[in-house]
């Protein structure tokens, strides 16, 4: 196994803690125990996404693109999608960068399943 198999394992394994993180706050509304951590992560690669030279950021986002499909929150009901919207808000809170990230991605989905 080489440093890049290794951080691809690793990547699928954080993605899931992540997505699942997200997902608990959205369904909830309250932070689960490892929250902070997450959103480091988050605030961590926001403020170095101008500093990989390779794919690397690409990666993370497209891993998480085809992870949140998995998450229940992909249903028709327009005040609940408008609450998952409200809920990324107060998740991401001013990490901008992934709050229109995951924002947009989350429309790009409902629209094209057509649920929006």
């Amino acid at each position: 196994m080489d440093i890049r198999n290794f951080a691809e394992v690793t990547l699928d394994y954080f993605t899931a803690i992540a997505l699942n993180d997200i997902e608990e706050y959205v369904l909830k509304g309250e932070p689960t125990p490892i929250n902070d951590v997450v959103k480091e992560w988050f605030e961590w690669l926001a403020e170095h996404s101008n500093s990989f030279t390779d794919d690397t950021l690409e990666l993370v986002k497209e891993q998480l693109a085809n992870d949140l499909g998995a998450m229940s929150i992909w249903v028709e009901n327009r005040q609940f999608q408008d609450d998952v919207l409200s809920s990324f808000k107060k998740y991401f809170d001013q990490n901008t960068y992934f709050l229109e990230f995951f924002t947009t991605i989350y429309l790009k989905g409902l629209e094209d399943d057509g649920l929006r």
